[in-house]
């Protein structure tokens, strides 16, 4: 009698997958700039620079930080407040957040599949999930949909709940709506399709009454519409928000551009997508070759593509337009992806019951070590950014903590160099030659560092071995 059943194997190797996929690379230096960005703003509130409804990023630039919602920010400023400042402080964040994922993933799954043995494919939908490059790369950078998402899944798995029961309680489409506000206050409108929900099940759920949509919805926004008059009657929290809807949304709206083509990001998921598309399209083939027909709960995957095209489409209203954007909606085209092939899968699992223990017990032991001797590899390497942040870290060796220093104008462009510095040593950079006289140190790009030289009176070239950038000290 084996110990293991198939489908509890083929859990615990996707579960190997995800760390694979992520863990090497949270383990290692470097980070795209918003990430550190958003690491060194909620450092700072871990050390009461900054409130939480007026966070801070440095004296210099924004002295009040109202660029998103501040939720994320106190969320993993306690995190840093509680266990110290190291970087795995930040990357534990991240590991933990994603694994609350998965576990939000599947219980979402369960309760679709609540009736039927499918719902034993709970690593279905995360293995489809952690297939897409974009939702990785999301969480080894420290983004705010790490966040938001957590809140997201959270309406979505009480919506559905809302629609599997067949009375009409008001207790999940509320708790639905304060997630949905939650996430709202993590990064803003990107966080809200989950409002479309309840309308999407009428549209394609016979069974989802007139009567409980109307209830649901109105619980749902009645909550929603409650915590941001709430937000808007507290003082502070309204002139914070105020400023980040008229300065940063209107603002992105109107002025930033980050492509040309306003359909860029439907471009952009089909690619991301393209893992588990292929996927559902090779069991398609083979069921056709075989001259069977896929059977599936079509209703559920109308919903939940339907739902995951809520989360993408409006992004389309501003040509700011990132693919990491869209992180927070691919559970749902993950998840509606997955109940195509979920009955096949299952039938199928019967099948080679035997073969998968034999080759996955062997396979799981072996990944497993394997694994920890990558994690370990990786362990202070770097995945971008060496030249700089090996100069960085040499640097704060030599200028004390908390420190103001002067920077060349190239690098105060660079947001990643000035993020690094302020997150790790809390040295704050100041762009305005005029002031370098005030400042012990002043750090130089070699590549440019000669146009400074009119200003460099006073300050000598400290003689240590560097790459990118040269530290100067006053005399």
């Amino acid at each position: 009698m084996n110990k293991f059943s198939a489908n509890t194997l083929i859990s615990i190797f996707i579960i190997i997958v995800v760390n694979a996929i992520v863990l090497p690379r949270m383990v290692m230096q470097g980070c795209f700039m918003d990430g550190m960005l958003y690491n060194a703003v909620a450092h700072n509130l871990s050390k009461g620079l900054g409130t939480f409804w007026n966070p801070t990023f440095n004296t210099f630039v924004h002295p009040n930080f109202h660029e998103q919602p501040p939720l994320t920010f106190g969320l993993q400023a306690i995190f840093f407040y509680l266990f110290g400042d190291s970087i795995y402080v930040e990357r534990g964040y991240d590991y933990l957040f994603c694994f609350i994922h998965v576990v939000l993933i599947g219980l979402i799954w369960r309760e679709i599949f609540v009736h039927s043995t499918i719902k034993k494919l709970w690593w279905l939908p995360i293995l489809f999930w952690i297939s897409i490059p974009i939702v990785s790369w999301d969480f080894v950078n420290n983004m705010e949909e790490i966040t938001m998402g957590i809140f997201v899944q959270l309406a979505i798995l009480f919506i559905v709940k809302s629609i599997n029961n067949k009375k009409p309680l008001l207790l999940y489409p509320t708790l639905a709506g304060l997630n949905i506000a939650l996430a709202w206050l993590c990064k803003g409108f990107p966080g809200l399709f989950p409002l479309a929900a309840f309308f999407v099940a009428f549209l394609f759920f016979k069974s989802y009454t007139l009567k409980k949509f109307v209830l649901h919805y109105f619980m749902m926004m009645l909550m929603v519409i409650l915590f941001f008059t709430a937000l808007y009657c507290y003082p502070i929290a309204h002139d914070n928000l105020s400023i980040y809807l008229t300065q940063r949304v209107l603002n992105s709206i109107k002025n930033v551009v980050e492509t040309d083509n306003r359909f860029y990001m439907i471009g952009r998921l089909l690619s991301e997508l393209l893992i588990p598309i292929g996927l559902v399209t090779i069991i398609f083939i083979i069921k056709k070759t075989k001259h069977q027909i896929v059977s599936f709960e079509k209703k559920w995957t109308l919903f939940f593509i339907s739902l995951g095209c809520c989360g993408v489409l409006p992004l389309m209203v501003t040509l700011e337009q990132r693919g990491f954007y869209m992180v927070t909606a691919l559970p749902c085209f993950a998840i509606g992806l997955a109940i195509i092939i979920a009955s096949t899968i299952n039938d199928w699992i019967p099948i080679f019951e035997d073969k998968i223990i034999a080759w996955l017990k062997p396979i799981n032991v072996i990944s497993s070590i394997a694994l920890l001797a990558v994690v370990f590899f990786c362990i202070g390497k770097y995945k971008r950014d060496e030249p700089s942040l090996s100069d960085i870290f040499a640097f704060g060796k030599i200028v004390p903590a908390q420190s103001k220093i002067g920077i060349g104008a190239d690098l105060l462009e660079d947001w990643g160099t000035g993020c690094y510095l302020q997150r790790y040593f809390l040295i704050e950079v100041d762009g305005n030659t005029q002031q370098w006289n005030k400042y012990p140190f002043v750090m130089l790009n070699k590549s440019s560092e000669i146009n400074y030289l009119p200003h460099m009176n006073g300050y000598t070239k400290v003689n240590i071995p560097t790459k990118l950038f040269n530290l100067y000290q006053h005399k």
